[in-house]
C-alpha cells in the first residue's frame, strides 16, 4: 500500500473475517500508518453499512483524508460489494454525485455497489435510501 501512495486505510471487515487472517490486520495497519490514520468500520459481508456508521464514521475519516491530501484505501474482503457501496456514498456525500450516477462510476471501475441487493440482504430501494439521506442538503 504504501509504493501505492496510501497513507490511510478504512477497513470494512467485520471480526469474523479478520479472524481469517493469522496476523492482525488492525495492530499492522495501526503500526505501518499510525493509530489515527485507521478507520475500522466493520460491515457484515453482504450486508449495507448502516447510515450512522457512514455518517459517524468512514464519512468523517474520508473527508479529513480529503483535506489532507492524503489517499486512503478502503477495503472489504473482496473489494466489490461493502467497499462498493461505501465508496458510492463518498461520491454522493463529497462530491455531490446522484444516487445513480454514484453507482454507475462505482460500477464502472469494476465494483459491485449492488452486491447487498443481489444476495437478497437489501433491496435497491434501501440501497438509494441510503444514499439518499447522504446528499449534503439532507445530512443531519
Amino acid at each position: 500500500m504504501r509504493k501505492q501512495g496510501i497513507k490511510r486505510v478504512c477497513c470494512l471487515l467485520p471480526e469474523n473475517q479478520m479472524e481469517y487472517y493469522q496476523v492482525n490486520l488492525l495492530d499492522i495497519y495501526r503500526e505501518e500508518f499510525g493509530p489515527d490514520n485507521v478507520c475500522w468500520a466493520p460491515v457484515e459481508d453482504f450486508h449495507l453499512c448502516d447510515l450512522a456508521t457512514l455518517r459517524e464514521k468512514i464519512l468523517p475519516f474520508l473527508e479529513d483524508s480529503d483535506m489532507k491530501g492524503e489517499r486512503v484505501v478502503v477495503h472489504c474482503s473482496g473489494g466489490s460489494g461493502r467497499t462498493g457501496h461505501v465508496l458510492a456514498a463518498w461520491l454522493v456525500f463529497e462530491r455531490g454525485f446522484s444516487e445513480k450516477e454514484a453507482l454507475k462510476a462505482v460500477r464502472d471501475m469494476g465494483r459491485n455497489p449492488y452486491e447487498a441487493v443481489n444476495c437478497g440482504n437489501a433491496t435497491k430501494e434501501e440501497l438509494y435510501e441510503l444514499l439518499r439521506n447522504l446528499r449534503r442538503s439532507n445530512a443531519a
